[in-house]
């Protein structure tokens, strides 16, 4: 048997909802024995259909499968179940997809102090900075986050080994996914990063069954089976549209995932609607644009003739303005 026929053989026993995602052999083996090795395969799925759903690369790790106790709410009692949370990976790729992240400045520690045996600095602050486009200047968030409110601990309350053994690492991380969800929070609305979530609510991975392996969401897998120029052509008048990557969704399930949806006659309907809203944001824009143009001009305002100077140039009473300084996840 040569090799090619052994690739083709292996790639025909992929499972299924594998190959209906258009998961290739070589991926799938990479994150099931490299990226997340011993997750069930229904939990790697879920990892595959959040990146798609966000438009990340699942290749480069940009979230985790996090075991947590979650509560049924029509039951009441509690499971274990593998969920899917960002890391501050995804917290930067997506704070920099905007084009209005501008950095942070350096962290600043608060006073070193001993809690449950860990010298660690009480807090930890940071600036963030983002780009107003409508008022056309720099906006500043910042940010400080305790140690003692954000510390990973254990079931005995004492600190975990991660947070012991990286205290400043994973503290910093913290206040950096504090202040992206602060100054996008259009783009990270509460929802709290793996960092973050470390020891808080979720434990190592308790040895189990693996569970079936999940369908994707209806809606992805149809837009997926689109020729790649109709998809780029339909993610490019999202970007255009500024559609938030919640918008996003909401609209390919809209018009990808009722019953027996023909996916070519959803993407023309789907184009047409975005050319529509399209034509209407040129249309306020330009009328904006006309009106600004129409507007009566403001007559200058006369100013006083100049006094002549009776105190110094410089008030030394004054302070003088200071210029402001500008400046990974382990899995677990």
């Amino acid at each position: 048997m040569t090799d090619t026929h052994q690739v083709a053989q292996q790639a025909i026993d992929l499972p299924t909802p594998v190959t209906r995602r258009g998961i290739t052999e070589f991926q799938w083996r990479t994150l099931c024995n490299t990226l997340f090795p011993g997750a069930a395969p229904n939990s790697v799925l879920l990892v595959w259909d959040y990146c798609a759903a966000r438009s990340l690369d699942p290749m480069k790790k940009p979230c985790h499968i996090v075991p947590m106790r979650v509560k049924d709410a029509k039951t009441g009692e509690w499971d274990w179940r593998d969920v899917v949370m960002p890391g501050i990976y995804e917290y930067r790729i997506t704070a920099h997809r905007t084009g209005e992240y501008l950095g942070h400045s350096e962290p600043v520690y608060g006073p070193e102090i001993d809690f449950m045996g860990v010298k660690a600095f009480e807090w930890c602050a940071m600036t963030f900075y983002r780009w107003n486009s409508k008022a056309q200047k720099r906006v500043e968030f910042p940010v400080r986050v305790y140690f003692r409110e954000v510390v990973g601990t254990k079931k005995d309350g004492t600190v975990n080994e991660r947070w012991t053994r990286a205290d400043v690492q994973m503290h910093t991380k913290c206040t950096e996914a504090a202040g992206l969800r602060e100054a996008f929070p259009e783009e990270f609305g509460g929802e709290p990063t793996a960092e973050e979530m470390e020891g808080q609510q979720a434990i190592q991975r308790q040895a189990a069954v693996t569970p079936e392996i999940i369908p994707a969401p209806i809606a992805l897998t149809r837009f997926g089976q689109l020729p790649e120029g109709i998809r780029d052509n339909i993610e490019r008048a999202f970007g255009i549209l500024r559609f938030a990557n919640g918008a996003r969704l909401a609209k390919l399930n809209e018009c990808f995932g009722g019953e027996d949806v023909n996916a070519d006659d959803a993407a023309e309907g789907l184009l047409y609607w975005l050319r529509i809203k399209g034509d209407e944001q040129k249309l306020k824009k330009l009328r904006v644009e006309r009106g600004a143009k129409n507007a009566k001009p403001t007559p200058p305002v006369q100013e006083p003739p100049p006094v002549a100077a009776t105190t110094p140039a410089a008030d030394p009473l004054q302070p003088e303005s200071q210029p402001t300084d500008e400046s990974d996840v382990q899995s677990f």
